[in-house]
């Protein structure tokens, strides 16, 4: 007899409810191949009890129902590109609003039009301040999983998602060496915080709206930024090496303040339909674009650094022109982190998780 996830979450708020019990009526779950519900109960028996291995858990079972193809399936449209809401201003060319007033409409309209949107206070500032410190706690158990110590010690903070794979350990070894970043699924602990933030502020719900079909939550590019003052990128659009014909939506929060002090975005405030020439002279890699080339498609349309204030974020697909905007002045850190979600339907061949 199947038990309905319903019975099993009124369960939970019971008096005779226990985390022991709890634990292994989500394994019980996943045992069932009912991983999807594995991860909804799991993840709200840790809102309750927070337990390490439970969060490693989560992960494997959000990992496993992308792999066993639990999400996939046809797609609905994407949003019909709405009219222009954000008429342009001089001052501040970027269209940006309230997380009160977020919509799929605004996304699609800013994205569509301006290339992306700044969207204000998604985090408060206790929920960034928090994350801040994960991040912390991340890198340095990092440093430690370096130095040799086990997972039984690293973990929740650091665990390598599926370190058998070739694919994941070469990125993994890009990211934390060159990027000072680290892979959100390597991190039980903040994966489960980052996305119970992001449910609250209806990202999840909006980002599902917006596909058209439940998300994934890209391994390869969603990543735990600290990034130290000064710090300049190159030019680029992430459908250069994720493909252009995808459903995607990114969804960066900056979890301290930037773009004035720290390093912030530097974007091109208009839409481009198309993928721009990259690795050309002034580049050193085969996918950013230079400087040159940048002028070249603007159009009139100016460069924008916006300052974000800790919780703010933008969102934008994989056709935005961004770079990380450095600067000699700067003398504070940034931290910041980025989901790239897409649709199951059309994606890249990437490792990807269940949200």
């Amino acid at each position: 007899m199947t038990t309905h996830l319903g019975d099993l979450l009124a369960e939970l708020g019971t008096e005779t409810a226990s985390a022991t019990t709890a634990r292994g009526r989500a394994a019980g779950l996943a045992e069932q191949g009912r991983l999807a519900d594995a991860v909804m109960y799991g993840s709200a028996a840790n809102r309750r009890w927070p337990d390490a291995q439970l969060e490693l858990q989560l992960v494997q079972w959000r990992w496993q129902a992308f792999r066993d193809g639990t999400v996939s399936g046809r797609a609905a449209d994407l949003p019909e590109p709405p009219n222009d809401l954000f008429p342009p201003r001089v001052t501040d060319p970027l269209p940006e609003i309230p997380v009160h007033d977020l919509s799929v409409t605004a996304v699609a309209a800013a994205i569509h039009h301006r290339g992306s949107l700044i969207v204000r206070g998604v985090l408060p500032a206790a929920g960034a301040a928090a994350l801040v410190d994960d991040i912390d706690r991340a890198f340095a158990a990092s440093a430690q999983a370096r130095e040799g110590a086990p997972i039984e010690v690293t973990a929740p903070w650091y665990a390598p998602l599926d370190p058998k794979s070739r694919v994941l350990a070469r990125k993994r070894h890009v990211v934390e060496r060159w990027n000072n970043a680290i892979l959100l699924g390597d991190s039980p602990r903040v994966l489960f915080n980052v996305l119970e933030w992001f449910e609250r502020a209806g990202i999840v719900a909006l980002v599902e709206e917006y596909l058209g079909e439940r998300p994934v939550l890209s391994v390869e590019k969603g990543t735990l930024r600290r990034v130290a003052p000064g710090t300049n990128g190159e030019w680029h659009q992430d459908g250069r090496f994720l493909g252009q014909d995808i459903r995607a939506l990114n969804v960066w929060v900056a979890l301290s303040d930037c773009g004035v002090d720290a390093p912030g975005l530097d974007v091109l405030s208009r839409r481009l339909p198309f993928l721009v020439q990259s690795g050309t002279a002034g580049t050193s890699r085969s996918w950013t674009v230079s400087d040159a080339e940048v002028n070249a498609v603007a159009d009139g349309a100016p460069i924008v650094t916006p300052h974000f204030r800790a919780g703010d974020a933008a969102i934008f697909d994989q056709l935005m022109l961004h770079r990380t905007a450095g600067r000699a002045s700067q003398t504070k850190s940034r931290w910041a982190i980025e989901c790239w979600f897409f649709g199951p339907s059309r994606m890249p061949h990437h490792h990807a998780l269940v949200v």
